[in-house]
């Protein structure tokens, strides 16, 4: 195997990417547009996570999926769409929507991370705000109807300032992730180490533990020590 555990741990994420697009061109594997394996950057030619982290995703190939397993770039101890290591414990099968042939492992926190996560306050409020009206509209507008609507406009208002900051939480993670070079979904669980546990001997055991991989985890301590 030409590449090990051990090897990829000392990768960072956007090299670990922009190897696995490596190996593919050099040899002689084709996206299904007939070209060149491409990671995902911006304008400026940067690394970009949010695509890179689809990279994987987006390989139609099975033949070119069982050649990544084969050098030690896919089921080798790495998840290639969080970025983090793999143990026993968090390992899981992902099958591609491109065909049951092509599956490979990853760390079950992709499939946390990437549960939809629904404002339900905006959608309870807007509906309390609409039946307000409608019973305003039959029974006639009184002194009840006006607070439960009022209260229904000041829930939605609270609703949306809280889905904005955390859009903005989320949007700054997400470029944070492009400066560093490391996927935002290790970002996000070494960030909450680190806020838990300033100390650096304490956030490395803790991050090793929970499966973050070294030099990724150095990467974040250079940018929060820089």
């Amino acid at each position: 195997m030409k590449n090990t555990r051990n090897d990829l741990d000392n990768l960072m994420y956007k090299d670990y990417i922009l190897l696995i697009a490596r190996e593919l061109n050099q040899n002689s594997f084709k996206n299904d547009q007939g070209r060149e394996y491409e990671v995902g950057t911006n304008v400026h030619g940067d690394f970009v996570s949010v695509f890179s982290r689809g990279f994987v995703l987006s390989i139609k190939d099975p033949k070119a999926i069982e050649f990544l397993k084969r050098v030690g770039l896919l089921n080798n101890g790495r998840c290639p769409l969080t970025g983090l290591m793999l143990s026993p414990a968090t390992t899981t099968t992902y099958t591609s929507e491109y065909g049951s042939n092509i599956q490979y492992d990853i760390n079950k926190k992709w499939l946390d991370y990437t549960k939809e996560k629904k404002n339900w306050g905006c959608f309870i409020s807007l509906a309390v705000l609409i039946i307000a009206i409608i019973v305003g509209i039959i029974n006639g507008f009184d002194t009840s109807i006006y607070v439960i609507g009022g209260i229904a406009i000041l829930a939605l208002i609270l609703s949306v300032m809280y889905g904005m900051s955390n859009f903005g939480n989320n949007w700054n993670k997400l470029n944070l992730s492009n400066e560093i070079g490391i996927n935002t979904v290790t970002l996000n669980y070494m960030a909450k180490i680190w806020n838990d546990n300033a100390d650096k001997g304490v956030f490395r055991q803790k991050a090793i533990a929970n499966e973050n991989p070294v030099a990724d985890m150095n990467a974040f301590e250079n940018w929060v020590n820089g």
